[in-house]
């Protein structure tokens, strides 16, 4: 029996629902609906072994990516990313083969999979460089500045972002993300005139490109920025900061980005903290701790655990604090970030102390300024932290001399 009649009516079905799946995808704005999410990923399913599939399928694909980053979805489009690159590996695609990489990697590190994630990165640089593609490469560097700035390499994340910029035109989008990790290995820095200058840069560009969700970034960071002058520069622009965010999560949340809006009610809360609005900042702890959750973003969610941890000092919960720290802690210890975890350490000295628990209290804080050495590379944050734990030793000392 020739089934070849029957090869050729199941390839025409494919490749009709990829060209349809294709035209609702480029049709929505913003998120698409779940059923067309649904339906898109069922038809790559079977239509990544097709041959004849692949002018829609690689379209599919890359249509598809900022979507499902933007709706969270991480581990699931993981697998058909990398399901893409094999194909276009196998059809020797290298511009679709580059960019699918570079998805991949964007991927790994929002998800905090950093030695993965420059792995992908370096093989997408690897692909554009093939091609002599300068816009792809400069993306590549600014993602890895990326991933330099949140390990703290501030000095590698600012090369990065000046390898990306001597790449590209005057004009162009991207420089925003160049913008953008400057801003951020400044913020590192508690530089903050320069952060707030590379941030203002970024916003600029993304205002230009006309993408409301990108420039909702921009604004947020500034927040970020103003906020963080007001705890650690001796600065008061909470207020400033509050428009900032509330502009950023309005726009964020009628898109919906659930993922960058949950970054932006952190700050936000902490903001209410320093105001001394509790219940609203816990609110909005609440909200994002269960967006971090439902999207795998680890660090985000040890960032909550410790604002969280505050706010409930703030209350007078020592217990429920402590136990948010703690929590924070050991997220921080499993993403090997020092300078997180000594940070959110201290909070359960404090809640230590509150629960009049001097002696735990001494234990910790002579384990955190044997720890601090993992800060030598950034002073002001090794400083700052010294300065806590000697104080909090000092204290909890007295009560126990008492």
């Amino acid at each position: 029996m020739n089934n070849h009649p029957y090869t050729e009516i199941f390839n025409s079905y494919i490749l009709n629902g990829a060209h349809q799946a294709l035209a609702q995808v480029q049709q929505s704005t913003g998120a698409i609906p779940d059923a067309v999410r649904g339906q898109a990923w069922h038809l790559l399913g079977y239509a990544l072994g097709v041959d004849a599939a692949w002018p829609q399928v690689r379209e599919l694909l890359l249509a598809l990516s900022p979507k499902m980053e933007m709706a969270g979805y991480r581990d699931e489009w993981l697998a058909f990313l990398r399901a893409g690159v094999e194909r276009s590996l196998a059809r020797q695609d290298r511009t679709v083969e580059a960019r699918l990489e570079l998805a991949v990697g964007q991927l790994l590190r929002l998800e905090n999979r950093y030695p993965a994630a420059v792995e992908w990165l370096e093989r997408a640089l690897s692909t554009f460089q093939a091609q002599g593609d300068s816009h792809g490469i400069a993306a590549v560097h600014n993602q890895l500045g990326r991933v330099c700035y949140l390990q703290l390499r501030d000095i590698d994340a600012i090369g990065e972002a000046h390898k990306a910029l001597s790449l590209l035109a005057e004009d162009d989008p991207e420089r925003a993300e160049s913008h953008f990790v400057l801003g951020m290995a400044a913020l590192n820095q508690r530089d903050w005139e320069e952060a707030e200058s590379q941030h203002r840069l970024s916003l600029e560009f993304r205002r230009r490109s006309g993408d409301p969700r990108t420039t909702a970034w921009a604004m947020q960071n500034i927040g970020t920025v103003l906020l963080q002058q007001s705890e650690y520069g001796g600065a008061d622009r909470l207020v400033e900061a509050v428009g900032w965010l509330e502009e950023a999560i309005a726009i964020l949340d009628s898109l919906p980005d659930p993922y960058h809006s949950a970054v932006a009610r952190n700050s936000l809360a902490i903001v209410y903290t320093h105001l001394g609005q509790l219940e609203e900042a816990a609110a909005l702890y609440c909200r994002a701790e269960e967006i971090f959750q439902s999207t795998d973003s680890s660090e985000w969610l040890a960032r909550v655990h410790n604002n969280l941890g505050l706010v409930y000092l703030r209350k007078g919960d020592n217990r429920e604090a402590e136990r948010s720290f703690r929590v924070g802690v050991a997220i921080y210890e499993e993403l090997g970030n020092d300078a997180a975890r000594l940070n959110t350490q201290h909070g359960i000295v404090l809640a230590l102390l509150a629960q009049q628990r001097y002696a735990e209290a001494a234990a910790l804080c002579e384990k955190g300024l044997a720890e601090l050495d993992a800060l030598r590379a950034i002073p002001a944050q090794y400083a700052e932290k010294e300065s806590w734990y000697r104080a909090s030793l000092a204290k909890a000392q007295a009560k126990l001399e008492q």
